[in-house]
């Protein structure tokens, strides 16, 4: 009893006491665990910095996600998808690159830029996605503060009226007031919260705007461009080119071939100057040598069934919607408005037949191919592709050959396999079987043949972009690659198996064999011999055979000073000329010259394999057509004297001109199309210009962003420190 009368009256202390044992029950195993675990960092501690140092930490972070996640609710990223403008669907892409895969905007961009609308590279384009790749939280940090930073302001009023307006349509009637509260409600946050997160996303457009924005273009700039782009020189005339007369010159001395070898040896040809007006060179480009696996389609084609009607039926009545036309809904009346009509199935089960037996085919050959790389790979199974190198591969690497007749064996279909001799990218793009073959990538764009195996690291010569294939490897097998998508002629993998870069030849009697596939998948045998030797041989003709085309057509300007009748006295002289130059075509023919735009010349160049061969080919021809234009007198509409003959060296030609006309687009035209072309003037600039202003590479030097420590060994740390990209300079 004593006992039970001191706990009833000693309970408040007890019950303490017992309070505090259940604590330390659950408090100290945990603190054990957190005890035995690596240090770990605080939220609040930086782990960037940036601007005048100012700290991005992990709450910094998590708080830009929910403030992504609220603009997602504002339908943010279908609003800046939607638009025409480069600059916010850039921005989309940035901030909720998750909404619409990369590789659809990718593709939207680069089709642009096809059409002539865009003046980006290609690169330029897959560097912007590659480094913008899973940094949404810190590019919107960075560019939110940079726009504050700038000075412009846009307020939760404007923010409010845009939503007003849009947020309906996308909907379909639900109102913006209606979204902003339920964000407010989900993520615990006031209306005017909200509203400031959406006003500073459309800040950063503001600034984006007024920093890629140009000043307004003049009128003497828009009559300028319209000159370029209207103006050109239309002749008529007789051309007496050099590789006409080529078969009545003589064969260079061995002296001469080494001599010009050896002032040309380090050149790449066609890059003409004026120590070198012939465009010489023999500089050899970087090469690969491939091995191969290829099947033809036709072949693949009798080991797969006909589609039954009953498929043709099922596919036609799960796609009606590609199986509609627009027609006149009153076919006598011109002007009556398009409708759509459902085409019947009689009338397109022929077309679907087709493309079903074509997809059966496709999908037949990829299965054949990919068994093939997988038989000659099994050797591959324990490497760390990670650290592998070149030798790893080859030690590993099965033979083609024998996977082929594998192949052939057990489906009873030809598979050609070989190996090429070490051949260049203009090769391997020329060729009618190798040249055709592409790689499906994330991208709808395919990436082709010569794409990809330039760009093994050895080499580098071509850059894969960051939804086009995985970079290949010497030695690892590219495939299933198909010539063409929908109605393929062949399907292959291909594997680099040696390579060489850029060198000038050994010396003059150097030669190699190409080894390249024709079209019955057989070993070229014409031409299939490259020789130095002859290149430089026929190169010292043709200088002999521009002397032979002077000469005929100083002779025919003669004749024609005698006679007006310039199309009588070009007939006269082709059949006196047509026994000894079989080849030679004289002849009265329109031409026109226009000059190329450099700038646009460049921007194409930076996806070119060798650009400075493509641009040295740009040069030239504008130089003819200065050359042309230096005949004319100022504000003259045909030359001071006519006819004329004109040489143009790189071109190895001699023109006779009859009749020259420089000729510009009409006034009434330019003031037609001013508008348009004011407005493709700016957009041209704009779109430069906010490239690079959204290239995070640049974003991180202009906010000079850069890393305060190293994150902890705590997962939620690791994740985010690799979302920023942090690989040992500004990223």
């Amino acid at each position: 009893m004593h006992l039970v009368k001191w706990i009833r009256k000693n309970m408040t202390k007890l019950m303490a006491i017992f309070v505090i044992l259940i604590m330390v029950a659950f408090v100290v195993p945990q603190l054990l665990t957190q005890l035995s675990r690596p240090k770990f960092n605080s939220p609040s501690t930086a782990y960037w910095l940036y601007a005048d140092d100012k700290k991005i930490t992990l709450n910094d972070i998590k708080a830009a996600t929910v403030e992504l996640s609220v603009l997602s609710g504002l339908y943010t990223d279908k609003i800046f998808f939607s638009q025409n403008d480069l600059r916010m669907v850039l921005l989309g892409h940035m901030l909720f690159g998750q909404s619409v895969p990369g590789a659809v905007v990718s593709d939207q961009i680069k089709r642009m830029k096809s059409e002539a609308q865009l003046q980006v590279s290609n690169r330029k384009i897959d560097k912007f996605f590659e480094q913008s790749a899973g940094k949404s939280e810190l590019l919107w940090i960075l560019l939110r503060a940079e726009a504050k930073r700038s000075g412009c302001a846009v307020s939760t009023e404007t923010a409010g009226t845009i939503l007003k307006k849009i947020i309906p349509q996308i909907t379909g009637g639900v109102s913006a007031a209606e979204v902003v509260k339920s964000l407010s409600s989900t993520y615990h946050m006031t209306e005017n919260e909200i509203l400031q997160i959406f006003a500073d996303s459309f800040l950063v457009v503001a600034y984006a705007n007024i920093v890629s924005e140009v000043e307004d273009i003049t009128e003497a700039q828009l009559c300028n461009a319209f000159a370029k782009q209207f103006k050109t020189i239309n002749a008529e005339a007789v051309t007496f080119n050099a590789e006409s007369f080529l078969d009545k010159t003589g064969e260079p001395e061995a002296e001469q071939i080494a001599a010009n070898f050896d002032k040309y040896k380090d050149v790449y040809p066609g890059q003409s100057s004026e120590d070198n007006p012939y465009g010489f060179g023999y500089k050899i480009g970087p090469r690969v040598q491939l091995e191969y696996m290829v099947v033809k389609c036709d072949d693949v084609k009798k080991l797969v069934a006909e589609p039954l009607d009953d498929e043709l039926e099922r596919y036609y009545q799960a796609n009606l919607e590609q199986f509609t036309e627009q027609v006149k809904k009153d076919e006598q009346d011109p002007n009556s408005e398009m409708v759509s009509k459902q085409e019947s199935y009689a009338e397109v089960a022929s077309l679907i037949k087709t493309a079903l037996l074509n997809r059966k085919i496709v999908s037949k050959s990829s299965v054949i191919i990919n068994e093939a790389i997988e038989l000659a790979e099994a050797g591959f199974a324990d490497i760390d592709f990670a650290t592998a190198t070149t030798e790893d591969f080859k030690a590993k690497a099965g033979s083609y050959a024998s996977a082929a007749a594998k192949i052939e064996s057990k489906y009873g279909i030809p598979v050609a396999n070989g190996k090429t001799g070490l051949i260049s990218i203009e090769q391997v793009q020329k060729n009618s079987v190798f040249g055709y073959l592409m790689m499906q990538g994330q991208s709808r764009m395919s990436a082709p043949l010569a794409k990809l195996v330039f760009a093994i690291d050895e080499l580098g010569v071509t850059a894969l972009g960051a939804y086009e294939a995985v970079k290949p490897k010497v030695y690892l097998s590219i495939g299933p690659l198909f010539s063409g998508t929908s109605q393929p002629e062949n399907v292959a993998a291909v594997r680099v198996v040696d390579y060489a870069p850029a060198q000038a030849a050994e010396n003059v009697n150097y030669s190699y064999t190409k080894n390249m596939l024709s079209p019955d998948l057989t070993i070229e045998v014409e031409d299939n011999v490259v020789s130095i030797k002859a290149l430089v041989s026929k190169d010292l003709k043709r200088v002999e055979a521009m002397q032979v085309a002077k000469t005929k057509a100083s002779e025919f300007m003669a004749k024609v000073g005698q006679n007006e009748d310039w199309d009588k006295v070009a007939e006269e002289f082709q059949k006196s000329l047509v026994a000894d130059y079989p080849e030679i075509l004289v002849s009265l023919r329109p031409v026109s010259f226009a000059r190329q735009s450099l700038s646009l010349a460049e921007t194409m160049s930076e996806d070119m394999p060798m650009p400075e061969l493509y641009m040295s080919q740009i040069q030239q021809y504008n130089r003819f057509v200065d050359i042309a234009e230096s005949e004319f007198g100022p504000g003259q509409e045909k030359p001071r004297t006519l006819p004329l003959m004109i040489e143009y060296k790189p071109f190895k030609v001699y023109y006779c001109m009859k009749d020259m006309t420089r000729e510009y687009g009409s006034v009434d035209y330019y003031n037609q199309i001013r508008g348009t072309i004011a407005y493709k003037q700016d957009a041209m600039t704009v779109q430069a210009l906010i490239f690079d202003h959204y290239m995070p590479e640049n974003i991180n030097k202009r906010m000079n962003f850069r890393i305060a420590q190293q994150p902890s060994d705590s997962n939620e740390s690791a994740d985010v420190n690799d979302s920023a990209g942090a690989d040992g300079d500004e990223k």
